[in-house]
Formats: C-alpha cells, structure tokens, sequence
C-alpha cells in the first residue's frame, strides 16, 4: 500500500537524521490517540490516482471518515502536506483550505481558493 511504503520512507529518513523518536504511522494508526503535533500527508495527490481513490474510498481525499480521523489526532499543531489543486476537489479540503487562507495559516504554493489580484 502506498500509505505504508510512504510511512517507511519517513521513518528511514527521520532515523537517519537522528529523530528516530518521532512517531510516523497512518491514520489507522492514530484511532483513538493524540499527539501534540500531527502533520497530516496526502500521499498519493495527483489526478492519476483520483478516482481511483475516490472510487476505493481510500486515502484522504473523498473519504470523510478518515479525514476526520486525520484531523482530529492533534492537540497543539495541525500541519497538512499535499498538492491543493487536487485537494480542493473534495468539499471537505475545500473548507480546509479556504479556512486556513481565512485565517492566513496557508503555506506554500499559491491557493487555488486565494483571491485574484
């Protein structure tokens, strides 16, 4: 599964930075659990895997249950990586995104929801 190969990738990186200590797992992973920081990755954001992700109801994206999951882990500090463009397809990132551009908490690429100039 692409979710765990990505997990493994992670932690061989981590470990090989010497912070071996930080947790990385998949949603699964977090049911019923907290951190004080969760940084949330989208794997597999390109229009190739989207509907099928969609279809499988796999991932983060068109998959509620999990986002919830997913944001829901944190108790201090939220940080999502992925491709917005792709996000912002699914309602629920949509509102995601938009918020953090309303509360300027947005980084990195332009928003595909920021306002024309």
């Amino acid at each position: 599964a692409p979710f765990r190969r990505q997990v493994q990738k992670i932690r061989l990186l981590l470990r090989s930075r010497s912070h071996g200590q930080v947790r990385v797992g998949t949603v699964e992973d977090y049911q019923a659990q907290e951190q004080d920081v969760i940084f949330v990755s989208t794997v597999r954001c390109s229009r190739r895997w989207l509907e099928q992700d969609r279809k499988q109801m796999i991932g983060l994206i068109f998959n509620p249950k999990s986002l919830n999951v997913a944001i829901s882990r944190a108790r201090k500090v939220l940080v999502f990586v992925g491709n917005p463009y792709i996000l912002v397809q699914d309602p629920s990132w949509r509102t995601i995104i938009q918020t953090c551009n309303d509360n300027r908490t947005y980084r990195g690429c332009t928003s595909p929801l920021a306002p024309s100039s």
